[in-house]
């Protein structure tokens, strides 16, 4: 197909040589994955290098895991991540740069993943979380054209051989309850329960979210996750929200139903 005259392209892209780039002054040259100036998929690709605000890039000289773990931390994917989700990715990060260092992003393959995967399976929850973000890690190396393929996709987590806990039984409840106080209780009482009332308790009082986040310090999103029982706040937070709320703490809890 013959491409579009250089008036018609977007904005810093060129036809050079029959393949389309981007070039900025000041800015390395990227060539695009889709070549097809028409298409939907090119201009997906031109808005993502676009929306990253035309910051220029390190430019590594080796294409390996270590350097490719670096660039993925300069990105704007990595920024975009939530503080205690980034916190996560750092400990598969730092693992990926001392497991495979000077390994090269396109001579993985989907055994090498697997591998990893059950070498750690004795902390499976760090096992799978390594499989889901080393695949994160191999679409930045896709955009970068660093490999081709994402070896990680489609790779199954572990689970769990354990059989699932039984609940307490009343009389149990009923004797820890009786035998425990001050934040033993509480910490029984939260582990006890399913979810908090926390959205009970602010539409009784006419309070908004956004107010108890502001309050908090917190986001809107952390704050919601609360409300909607989708995070559980630390007995810390609990005691700051009751004290916001001017409730007993015990309030913000909801009994779990014993069948």
């Amino acid at each position: 197909m013959r491409q579009r005259k250089k008036s018609r392209l977007p904005m810093y892209v060129y036809n050079k040589g029959g393949f389309l780039w981007f070039e900025r002054r000041g800015y390395p040259a990227k060539k695009f994955r889709v070549q097809d100036a028409t298409s939907a998929d090119f201009f997906v690709e031109y808005a993502r290098i676009m929306s990253d605000g035309g910051r220029p890039e390190h430019v590594f000289s080796k294409r390996n895991f270590s350097n490719l773990v670096d660039s993925y931390i300069q990105s704007k994917r990595y920024r975009k991540l939530a503080a205690s989700t980034r916190d996560d990715y750092d400990k598969c990060l730092k693992f990926f740069k001392s497991a495979f260092d000077h390994i090269l992003p396109k001579n993985m393959k989907r055994r090498d993943v697997l591998r990893m995967r059950d070498a750690n399976s004795d902390r499976m929850r760090f096992a799978n979380y390594t499989v889901q973000v080393i695949r994160v890690l191999f679409e930045h190396a896709i955009d970068l054209d660093w490999c081709e393929y994402n070896p990680a996709k489609g790779v199954e987590l572990l689970k769990s051989s354990v059989p699932p806990r039984r609940p307490w039984p009343q009389h149990l409840i009923d004797a820890f309850r009786e035998a425990a106080d001050g934040r033993t209780l509480l910490m029984f009482e939260l582990l006890l329960s399913t979810s908090q009332r926390i959205k009970d308790v602010l539409e009784q009082k006419g309070i908004k979210q956004i107010w108890l986040s502001k309050q908090l310090g917190k986001s809107y999103n952390m704050v919601n996750s609360y409300v909607q029982n989708r995070r559980q706040p630390s007995i810390e937070c609990l005691y700051e929200i009751a004290e916001i709320l001017k409730i007993e703490v015990k309030e913000l809890l909801k009994e779990r139903e014993i069948k």
